[in-house]
């Protein structure tokens, strides 16, 4: 992960998990951002976990697919996952991939 990079910590709430992540998400961090979510989804169990995007600066499709199978094996596992506070154009993403009707996305 470069030094643009920040995936930052997870906050322990009753019924959620809030992972914050930060900076740029794309190749490089790509490896960091799956362990974090990972770990996040084995944390919650059957809570609901939040991935707040707001101090997200730049994401690629290689974060963008983490992000989608993380969603996906969260789902798996009994787990809501939630996209909160994304940047419109990561929003446009999402949706000019197909991948934004298979994700739940909050303002």
């Amino acid at each position: 992960m470069d030094s643009e990079s920040t995936l930052a910590g997870a906050d322990q709430l009753d019924r959620a998990s809030v992972v914050r992540l930060a900076g740029v998400l794309d190749l490089g961090s790509a490896a960091d951002l799956e362990r974090r979510l990972e770990r996040a989804i084995d944390e919650a169990g059957e809570r609901d976990i939040t991935v707040d995007f707001t101090a997200v600066t730049f994401m690629d499709a290689t974060a963008m697919r983490v992000i989608v199978e993380a969603t996906r094996d969260g789902s798996n596992r009994g787990a809501s996952v939630v996209l909160r506070n994304l940047h419109p154009f990561h929003r446009r993403l999402f949706d000019i991939a197909g991948d934004a009707e298979r994700l739940t996305i909050s303002a």
